[in-house]
């Protein structure tokens, strides 16, 4: 029997997983089938008592079909079932030709046995999941990777362990992984100032600018250049003890409220 078929496998990756225990199958296709007849008779095609003896050799085309079912024992080995259904184009493998029935000969064959996977799958980045599976080929040596090749990413934020520099916590690839709460660029480890409102301008430390150095951020300061040293109210701007709109630190009696051009004296 020579035989060539299309196999359709269900653990196809979309029906069952490629790597289940149970690995069902279906086959069809045709081909050239060859019998060595040979035996006895006792009567004819019409029931007549004839006796004789018969030898020879039948070679034929033929279509199948066949169901199998294969139980993944090792990467390597598996068991397999199958049956199949056998039509060859004749009705005389068995020696016998009704010409009153135009139906041609069909038999079933049982099969059992182990199946080897012999030499190693390609493997061309060495991760230990053959190419053929392997969604990143290209994964580094030595990184640890999915059932698919793929690097492994435990906090599953997009950035592999192996890059992810907070490997447990979701984070953003911009920050090798790590969170940032507030979203001013600055990763929460290294963020000195976690709770900065959104859209404000932040040193490398994660803390609001404060350019003038006054102590007040420059998002709240209403007086961002004030002269370096000189005390301030909440508001970042210089004080003013006797409210006379000369600031204590141009004051020359800041006790006593005075006019501008009087240097803040009466």
């Amino acid at each position: 029997m020579f035989d060539l078929g299309l196999k359709l496998k269900l653990n196809n990756g979309k029906i069952l997983k490629e790597d289940c225990f149970i690995q069902p199958y279906l086959m069809g296709g045709g081909g050239f089938f060859v019998a060595n007849n040979a035996g006895n008779y006792t009567s004819n095609a019409a029931g007549r008592p004839v006796s004789g003896s018969f030898s020879n050799q039948t070679r034929k085309l033929e279509v199948f079909g066949l169901a199998g079912l294969k139980f993944r024992l090792s990467p390597s080995v598996g068991l397999d079932f199958a049956v199949s259904q056998h039509y060859p184009f004749t009705d005389n493998f068995d020696n016998l030709n009704d010409p009153t029935k135009k139906l041609n000969d069909r038999f079933l064959v049982y099969s059992a046995g182990l199946t080897f996977a012999l030499g190693k799958a390609k493997d061309a980045d060495g991760d230990g999941v053959p190419d053929r599976k392997d969604k990143c080929p290209d994964t580094p040596a030595g990184v640890k990777v999915d059932l698919v090749g793929c690097p492994v990413d435990t906090d599953g934020d997009g950035v592999a362990d192996y890059q992810d520099k907070c490997p447990d916590v979701k984070g953003l690839a911009a920050l090798q992984g790590c969170p940032d709460a507030d979203g001013d660029g600055v990763a929460d480890a290294d963020d000195k100032c976690p709770n900065t409102p959104a859209g404000t301008k932040v040193d490398a430390s994660g803390c609001p600018l404060d350019a003038d150095g006054d102590g007040v951020a420059d998002y709240l300061d209403k007086c961002p250049n004030t002269p370096q040293g000189v005390k301030v109210d909440a508001t970042g701007c210089p004080l003013d003890r006797d409210g006379d709109g000369v600031p204590d630190y141009q004051d020359r009696c800041p006790d006593r409220a005075g006019p501008a051009s009087n240097k803040g004296c009466p």
